[in-house]
């Protein structure tokens, strides 16, 4: 049996608001795991400077050996964030088309 008008908008209005819930979702996912990402990626590289350059002799003798490899650490971490925002930001576009004309015309 084929669906009414009403039954058909009704459809259209649920799909609809299930996109904008969607969309919603998308984008907090990019802050939180954006966030949380690049907290503990600089917190454990940072971390290991701070811990070695305060014992002097560590300072001295350990941390010109590895300082090098922290920083790189670090600057992924920047990197690995930018990626995980950009990443998140096209997915959230996928839902840029979504408006609310798709509930009442075809063409949408």
């Amino acid at each position: 049996m084929p669906m009414t008008r009403e039954e058909a908008i009704e459809v259209r209005k649920l799909a609809y608001e299930d996109f904008q819930k969607s969309k919603r979702h998308a984008f907090q996912l990019n802050a939180d795991y954006g966030r949380w990402l690049i907290a503990s990626l600089l917190l454990v590289h940072g971390a290991a400077v701070a811990f070695l350059a305060q014992n002097e002799r560590m300072a001295t003798t350990v941390l010109p050996s590895v300082f090098w490899w922290h920083v790189t650490g670090l600057l992924l971490a920047f990197l690995c964030g930018f990626l995980v925002w950009a990443n998140w930001s096209f997915h959230a576009r996928i839902y840029d088309a979504v408006n609310p004309g798709m509930i009442y015309n075809d063409e949408h």
